[in-house]
């Protein structure tokens, strides 16, 4: 095994629910057992109530770990990806790790990082990387899609550990950007959500990287698990 030293930007779309935020990051900070990494919180202004309780979060979470934390806030909501592309001007990291704000990581999952950063130090070809996904019911979230003719994702809903899902890593048709770390000098050449603006943001960004670079590969890391509450089925935030 490697020995770890890539320095990990981890760019965190915020949007209107300063609780989720706080939750996702302390979880975040507390339960990842790789530590070479900053967050960058990109937070989408959607409602100017909830501004300060954000900042609130930012500072108290800045506060108690120093250095970590860089904020930007965008003002109005940019949707999914073009607010990872104003995280992604702070960024100082070698790969970078997408995540959405109402993702959770359990300390029995605290290798996560770990295990997707070896993985791709592995293999120069792989593009972009996911782990499971899995529902605060720990029944399948997003463990991949190799068929994009097909209107659902493969495996959706069913229960962790359960015999039919995959053990070895396997290659898919795009990745979920839900948690998705990638190599930053793609994101250079291909800005995420300039063809979509959340919907399709993903696939858009992985088909174009697939186009130009056929050899590139987009795979799936079944023993990296965390925990996604799709909070975003809730909001308004869809449109392309």
């Amino acid at each position: 095994m490697k020995n770890f030293k890539d320095k990990i930007s981890i760019i965190v779309v915020a949007y209107d629910q300063p609780e989720l935020l706080k939750n996702n990051l302390v979880s975040l900070v507390e339960n990842t057992s790789y530590k070479n990494f900053e967050i960058i919180i990109s937070h989408n202004r959607t409602n100017a109530s909830i501004e300060g309780k954000i900042k609130e979060v930012y500072i108290y979470l800045n506060n108690l770990y120093p250095k970590i934390f860089s904020y930007v806030l965008n003002n109005k909501n940019l949707k999914f990806g073009p607010g990872i592309m104003e995280g992604f001007k702070l960024s100082t990291g070698e790969l970078i790790c997408v995540l959405n704000d109402d993702t959770f990581f359990p300390p029995e999952y605290s290798d996560w990082l770990e295990k997707l950063v070896n993985f791709v130090n592995e293999d120069l070809y792989i593009a972009t990387l996911t782990p499971s996904m899995y529902h605060k019911s720990h029944t399948v979230y997003w463990i991949g899609k190799k068929n994009p003719a097909k209107p659902l994702h493969d495996f959706l809903h069913v229960k962790e550990n359960h015999p039919s899902l995959p053990i070895e890593p396997y290659e898919v048709c795009y990745n979920n950007m839900a948690c998705c770390l990638i190599r930053k000098e793609l994101i250079e050449e291909f800005p995420i959500g300039s063809d979509y603006a959340h919907y399709g943001s993903d696939s858009g960004f992985c088909s174009r990287v697939k186009a130009k670079y056929p050899k590139m590969k987009h795979m799936i890391l079944p023993e990296a698990k965390i925990i996604h509450f799709n909070s975003y089925e809730k909001r308004n935030l869809f449109t392309k």
